[in-house]
């Protein structure tokens, strides 16, 4: 069990996946501080590391291009705390990703830099299902707070280590996915850096 912030209250939920990313330098994510090793492009691709303690992104497209790193088993229900930064906005996109099966199905929440969005991947096509005006700054680390139950997708997000919101900043409906795995998904241009600190997915 872990405890975990979530708007309105604190409560105990059962972990499905952690990484703390307290590991020595090393290409690729590995194994992730709960013993369960990284999927999608993060244990495949070099554009991953790990760097002073912080699982680290570094674009190589000419364009914002997709990375995706999944982790812990499939679930209906999950809630997932991310914490990262990204070293520039402009196009590029920082967002966790939730019910994944692949990378033309799943619900996303992330930002842009001027807001927060909830979207939808169902086989290959995108939809935006909710946004809110949200100011993120380059090199600034932000956490993202996404929960999907049941057909209810929630999201919110604050600089981390400052007090999150008191009630969800977004939530909609949506019943196109019903189940899949926890992870984070960024859209980076050449040499644009994400760092992520933390990433726990919780069953409420």
């Amino acid at each position: 069990m872990i405890l975990i912030l979530q708007p309105n209250k604190r409560s105990a939920m059962t972990t499905l996946a952690q990484d703390t990313f307290q590991r020595p330098d090393q290409s690729l994510w590995g194994t992730a501080s709960d013993g369960q090793k990284w999927g999608a492009d993060a244990n495949t691709l070099s554009n991953f590391s790990i760097k002073q303690q912080t699982g680290q992104i570094i674009g190589s497209g000419t364009n914002p291009t997709s990375y995706t790193a999944v982790l812990g088993p499939n679930a209906t229900d999950m809630q997932i705390q991310l914490s990262s930064s990204l070293s520039s906005f402009g196009g590029n996109t920082l967002g966790a990703v939730n019910r994944w099966t692949d990378r033309n199905d799943f619900y996303k929440a992330y930002l842009t830099g001027t807001n927060l969005v909830i979207q939808k991947k169902v086989r290959g096509s995108i939809t935006n299902l909710k946004s809110i005006a949200f100011a993120a700054r380059p090199g600034t680390s932000y956490t993202l707070l996404f929960r999907v139950v049941g057909t209810t997708l929630s999201a919110s997000a604050w600089p981390t280590g400052s007090t999150p919101p008191a009630s969800w900043m977004l939530s909609t409906a949506d019943s196109s996915l019903s189940s899949g795995s926890s992870g984070l998904l960024v859209y980076l241009a050449s040499g644009i850096t994400a760092n992520v600190s933390s990433f726990q997915a919780v069953q409420p």
